[in-house]
């Protein structure tokens, strides 16, 4: 959204003005062609960087312990130590123990290091 506001700031300052047209008064401001090529290069620069994602999209899937234990192949037990430990998060959603896939996938990215 900002690109296109640059856009278009850019088109409006190209054109020339029709001052009898606005029938307000206002300060005309001479910018050189050298600094108004770089503002506008700067603010499409800004506004292509604050359109980046900063990081992906957490990932919400949930796992009940089965399917946690399937996933990551080790026993309830060793689950349930993990969650006592502190080395597994969990959340409890209506009294029933599940896990997301970005923390199964993080403790195993901690398990290979």
């Amino acid at each position: 959204m900002v690109l296109k506001l640059t856009t278009r700031l850019l088109i409006a300052l190209i054109k020339p003005i029709n001052f009898n047209a606005i029938g307000t008064e206002m300060d005309l401001v001479i910018t050189p062609q050298n600094e108004l090529r770089q503002i506008v290069a700067d603010e499409i620069t800004k506004a292509l960087e604050s359109n980046k994602p900063t990081k992906p999209a957490p990932n919400k899937e949930v796992f009940t312990n089965r399917e946690a234990q399937k996933y990551l192949g080790v026993s309830r037990s060793t689950l349930q130590r993990w969650r006592a430990d502190g080395i597994l998060q969990y959340r409890k959603i209506n009294g029933s123990i599940r896990y997301t896939r970005d923390d199964l996938d993080a403790l195993m990215e901690a398990a290979a290091k």
